[in-house]
């Protein structure tokens, strides 16, 4: 396991899909991070514009488990764990709404020599303690070759 002790820049790609009522939304969405490893955990920051505000996202996983923390226009901290059930809070201007997440499958992958990563998450998402959609995020993190200064 490639253990980065600086910061490094990465294309960070999501395609997320999710499944309500019988109908299938999917999204795709490319970024530019940076990241670093620190023992078996890889830290990935990243930044996105939601209707013209900001959103920074960590992404913190390991091979048994990722959390997702988003923070600015939108407020939340998603842990996903193989086989468990996870409560967490998400925040936007019109209010909190607590939820739940029922993690079905959560497969890692690595690519040592490149430097890349891939993870797969099927999720249920709850509310009132009713299954209200399910979801599936495919997240691909790929060390870019022409490094920028992060410093």
């Amino acid at each position: 396991m490639q253990k980065y002790q600086e910061l490094q820049s990465f294309e960070i790609t999501i395609d997320s899909i999710q499944w309500m009522d019988h109908q299938k939304e999917s999204e795709e969405s490319i970024y530019r991070g940076t990241g670093y490893s620190r023992g078996d955990k890889h830290y990935i920051h990243y930044t996105e514009y939601m209707e013209g505000q900001k959103v920074s996202t960590l992404i913190i996983f390991s091979n048994h488990q990722v959390r997702i923390k988003r923070s600015g226009a939108v407020s939340s901290e998603m842990i996903f764990r193989l086989g468990e059930k996870t409560a967490f809070v998400y925040t936007i201007a019109e209010g909190s709404f607590e939820m739940g997440i029922d993690t079905e499958k959560l497969i890692f992958d690595e690519q040592e020599t490149s430097g890349s990563y891939s993870l797969e998450i099927y999720y249920n998402l709850v509310m009132y303690g009713e299954t209200v959609s399910h979801h599936k995020i495919c997240i691909g993190i790929k060390k870019c070759k022409n490094q920028i200064d992060v410093k």
